[in-house]
């Protein structure tokens, strides 16, 4: 999730096959004021189908300011609390796989 300066009012939500900062100086050459990365998910092989879920859900709440990459990724600001609660869904679930997998290496 990017958050656009200086519209705080606006996030973008995305994929990128790099890092965040680096998706965020992407979006930040093709559009007025600059992409802040203030939250990620790290969602293998499912990160597409997920981003188009996200994108659906909040499709009422798009808030489109210009043309070209990225673009039709922005939403208000509103659906923040929606992402960082799947984010923190997130990282309970990877803890949970990885002490998974610690007690399958200790067996």
């Amino acid at each position: 999730m990017l958050l656009h300066l200086p519209c705080i009012w606006r996030v973008k939500i995305g994929i990128t096959g790099r890092t965040a900062k680096a998706r965020a100086k992407q979006v930040s050459r093709a559009m007025p004021g600059v992409a802040v990365p203030i939250g990620f998910m790290f969602l293998p092989l499912i990160a597409k189908p997920v981003e188009q879920a996200l994108h659906h859900l909040f499709q009422p709440l798009e808030t489109r300011f210009y043309r070209g990459d990225g673009s039709t990724e922005w939403f208000l600001v509103l659906v923040a609390p929606v992402f960082w609660g799947l984010m923190w869904l997130h990282v309970v679930a990877w803890w949970w796989v990885i002490q998974l997998i610690i007690q399958q290496i200790g067996q």
